[in-house]
């Protein structure tokens, strides 16, 4: 991950939990330590799950971690380290394994989203469906349109092609005309827009 990208935001659910979290990549990255605090454990606790997660192959590291700058103060300096800070997919994994107050707190909120985002989703796709449809009917009819248009257009060529035929005087060495006899005077077309 660059630096510099990302934004940080404050995310403070109760009195005793204040983290800066970060967003980036569409995603929430928080360090080992952000996660203990958010889940109200440890950080050796956090780290074995990482641990067991990455070994069970649950997720895998290349695309749950990402090293990122950090400046903070340590005593009278200014120093920059690169911390591992873990997405959201490794918060959450991490959220189901733990057991304390504060993560099951945090179970309860990630379930009632993941509930409302697939209720959404599932509206959300009912709703395309009946467009898709009302689309399709509408289709139809246009292409059922199109087969008459065509239709009148075709019957209106062959009244025209008919008139230009015959709406000619009689020439007497034009033997066809001459045969048939035609003398059209007027031919009334209706054109259909």
């Amino acid at each position: 991950m660059e630096e510099g990208k990302g934004e940080v935001v404050l995310y403070q659910p109760n009195d005793t939990i204040r983290l800066e979290v970060r967003l980036d990549q569409e995603t929430v990255w928080l360090t080992q330590q952000q996660i203990a605090a958010l889940m109200g454990t440890n950080v050796p606790a956090i780290s074995k799950h990482i641990a067991n997660i990455y070994n069970s192959q649950e997720l895998d590291k290349f695309s749950t971690v990402s090293k990122m700058e950090i400046v903070r103060l340590e005593g009278s300096r200014t120093v920059k380290r690169f911390v591992d800070h873990y997405n959201l997919d490794m918060i959450i994994s991490v959220g189901y394994r733990v057991n304390s107050i504060n993560a099951t707190a945090f179970r309860r909120w990630a379930t009632s989203v993941l509930k409302q985002y697939l209720l959404r989703g599932y509206s959300f796709n009912q709703q395309l469906m009946q467009m898709e449809e009302s689309i399709d009917r509408k289709l139809n009819v246009q292409q059922d349109e199109i087969r008459v248009i065509k239709g009148v257009q075709q019957k209106q060529q062959s009244q025209i092609d008919f008139f230009v035929r015959t709406s000619l005087p009689p020439v007497h060495s034009s033997p066809l005309l001459w045969r048939t006899g035609c003398h059209c005077r007027r031919l009334t077309i209706h054109r259909v827009n």
